[in-house]
């Protein structure tokens, strides 16, 4: 059996090639710091979108910041928790950040793993919706 090889993934320095920038610029444009000029801005993210480029989810983690915020929801059959996850959707649209949702479960022991995979995910923050464990 012939084994497939994954595509490349597109890095930062692949982006700063084709735009024919550096590495440097590309991570300011990344993350919306001051010395980019609007021209240099459009081109390098020309070059994101050309070559499909998507900032590696454990590198930003390493640099701190996971743009991701955890919903902890004690019941997924409540009516009125849709509610919440739209309202805070609309909040975040616009943003980097993504919402990543888990279920408590029926008992302290069951919320209790699902607040550590939160922690164990580096999010940036959790919104717990009537939580059992008072951590």
């Amino acid at each position: 059996m012939a084994r497939r090889e994954r595509p490349r993934r597109v890095t930062i320095a692949d982006v700063a090639r084709h735009a024919g920038v550096s590495t440097t610029a590309v991570s300011k444009v990344l993350r919306s710091a001051y010395g980019v000029s609007p021209a240099m801005r459009d081109r390098v993210k020309a070059a994101i979108d050309e070559l499909g480029y998507r900032p590696h989810a454990a590198a930003r983690a390493m640099r701190g910041r996971t743009f991701t915020i955890g919903v902890l929801l004690p019941d997924l059959r409540n009516p009125f928790f849709p509610d919440i996850l739209d309202g805070l959707s609309e909040q975040l649209d616009g943003t980097d950040y993504q919402v990543i949702m888990v279920q408590g479960g029926p008992d302290v022991k069951a919320e209790t793993r699902a607040i550590d995979a939160l922690v164990d995910r580096q999010v940036d923050g959790t919104l717990m919706i009537a939580p059992r464990v008072g951590r």
